[in-house]
């Protein structure tokens, strides 16, 4: 009887197990290294939620999120990305609106575009027939130049000039379209003054020496006063 007992117990607790998957975070230094994404994901399908913290839609799915991964958490990888601490990976493939939720299989990435509830996300994923023709190639991972440019424009992101991110993102993109055209109108008049003063010198001289008799020319004498 103890022994039926234990056996009993040791299913649930694997059964509860089973149900314990979490969503895994992924970054700009761990996307690539995780899903394996653009090799064929060796590592098995990623269903990828792409958010911002700020985002009220985002905050909504975030429990369903959670849900997800412990239903189908063991078969599927349950993830998510912070662009606004991951810019990389998030330029990397396009996204533009929060949340976007993409699934990653064989190399290929789909975009999740139907209901968002944990029932209709287990059928889209487990499909017998899932459409292949949406899938698009995964892009290659970002070089070092756009993970920095990734980095740069994630410390963008964490400036708060407006409490309404819209405006926030306006403010931030008219401070660095300042950042770039006031250098530019600087050099510009650096550049413009020292051709001017450059050219009125060449004048000066031009006029010095036209004014000068040469060696080849002497001066005329003054004309003799006649006798009265």
């Amino acid at each position: 009887m103890n022994g039926l007992t234990a056996s009993v117990a040791l299913l649930v607790l694997l059964a509860c197990g089973a149900q314990s998957a979490a969503v895994v975070q992924l970054t700009d230094e761990n996307f690539e290294h995780l899903t394996q994404a653009a090799s064929g994901a060796t590592t098995g399908d990623w269903f990828v939620k792409f958010y911002a913290p700020w985002c009220g839609h985002c905050i909504k799915i975030a429990p369903t999120w959670t849900e997800l991964a412990k239903e189908i958490g063991n078969e599927i990888n349950i993830a998510e990305v912070d662009c606004t601490q991951n810019a990389a990976t998030c330029s990397r493939f396009g996204i533009r609106g929060y949340p976007t939720l993409i699934l990653f299989r064989h190399g290929k990435y789909y975009v999740h575009a139907g209901t968002r509830d944990v029932p209709s996300f287990v059928k889209w994923l487990t499909a017998e027939q899932f459409d292949t023709s949406i899938g698009k190639d995964v892009p290659t991972g970002p070089s070092f130049f756009s993970m920095l440019l990734g980095k740069f424009e994630s410390k963008l992101q964490t400036l708060h000039l407006h409490k309404d991110p819209m405006y926030n993102s306006i403010l931030i993109g008219m401070v660095l379209a300042a950042g770039v055209i006031v250098p530019v109108f600087v050099l510009t008049w650096i550049c413009v003054t020292v051709n001017d003063k450059k050219e009125a010198a060449e004048a000066a001289t031009a006029q010095g020496a036209a004014g000068t008799p040469s060696a080849a020319e002497p001066a005329e004498k003054p004309a003799d006063k006649k006798n009265e």
